[in-house]
C-alpha cells in the first residue's frame, strides 16, 4: 500500500481493531465518501 497517512493505513496501526480504525477515519475524514476522497487523493500525490 502506498498510502502514507497513517490515518489512512491500516498498516501504521496493526494493533487497532476494525471498530477503532473506522472511528479514526470518520473522526479525521467525516465519513465513508470523505475518507474514500482522502484516500485516491494521497495516492494521486
Amino acid at each position: 500500500m502506498s498510502v502514507v497517512d497513517p490515518n489512512l493505513n491500516p498498516h501504521f496501526n496493526p494493533y487497532a481493531s476494525r471498530a477503532e480504525m473506522n472511528a479514526a477515519f470518520k473522526r479525521h475524514y467525516g465519513g465513508k465518501p470523505e475518507t474514500s476522497a482522502a484516500i485516491i487523493m494521497s495516492l494521486v500525490r
